[in-house]
């Protein structure tokens, strides 16, 4: 999930940085900044609670409840980061030009 997540800000970025509205680009909107911090901060935390599961079970403890947290924050992830990505593109977010319409669909499975 954090993958797909990660793939949608990846596809999402480029567009942003492209795409103008009332002369300027999105990506120089401080409001779209703080959004795209927000979605890579909870990506990578995410990714870090995956290392961490990893981390102890590879030290031969149980992880059972990082395991399950893991799990549920990227799950959550993956939805937040889809959804944002969907915005940021507008209308072309539910076009298959770009693959986020696809990672919208999956990560809702």
């Amino acid at each position: 999930m954090i993958g797909l997540a990660q793939g949608c800000v990846d596809c999402a970025i480029p567009y942003l940085k492209e795409r103008k509205q009332f002369g300027q680009r999105l990506w120089d909107f401080q409001a779209m900044q703080h959004q795209v911090a927000d979605v890579v901060t909870q990506i990578n935390a995410g990714r870090l609670m995956i290392y961490n599961a990893a981390r102890l079970k590879d030290a031969g403890l149980k992880i059972v409840k990082e395991a399950a947290m893991a799990k549920l924050f990227a799950s959550n992830v993956a939805c937040y980061a889809t959804t944002k990505s969907v915005e940021w593109l507008g209308g072309v977010g539910f076009t298959k030009d770009y693959p986020v319409e696809k990672y919208y669909r999956d990560c809702k499975i």
